[in-house]
């Protein structure tokens, strides 16, 4: 990519969560591709190659179930109706 002048990167994480998880292995594994990508973004960009850190949105589990208060039966109506938590958009 930096021969031929361009190129994206994309890092695919689970979240934009910046807060400790617990435990301290676990939460750098997960914070981990978010800072790879900034950095390979700022040290790159110079070579005209772009790096970000997308997030494709919850799993469906029953934890993210329980967490918003939706069941296995219903869980695309509480979806296509609208969450209205901001963390879930």
């Amino acid at each position: 990519m930096v021969a031929a002048g361009s190129g994206l990167i994309v890092e695919v994480t689970d979240g934009i969560d910046y807060r400790y998880r617990g435990n301290l292995f676990y939460s750098l594994a997960k914070i981990s591709p978010i800072h790879l990508a900034e950095a390979m973004a700022s040290d790159l960009k110079a070579h005209g190659v772009t790096a970000v850190a997308a997030t494709p949105g919850f799993l469906r589990s029953v934890e993210m179930l329980e967490h918003f208060g939706v069941a296995e039966s219903n869980w695309r109506d509480a979806i296509t109706s609208g969450i209205k938590d901001a963390r879930a958009l």
